[in-house]
């Protein structure tokens, strides 16, 4: 999967030192894991599955 940054006040070399340090395992950084996660668990909610 692709991930696209914007950065404001650091170069993009500096983004994605910083991507890296946030990506425990996989390809995805944790805070977009966790983004993702919680999106779903809100969708099932709001569909009446939990």
């Amino acid at each position: 999967s692709t991930l696209y940054i914007r950065t404001a006040g650091i170069d993009e070399k500096q983004a994605v030192q910083i991507l890296d340090k946030f990506t425990l395992q996989g390809a995805i950084p944790e805070p977009v894991r966790l983004a993702q996660l919680l999106a779903h668990a809100k969708y099932q909610w709001d569909a009446g599955i939990y």
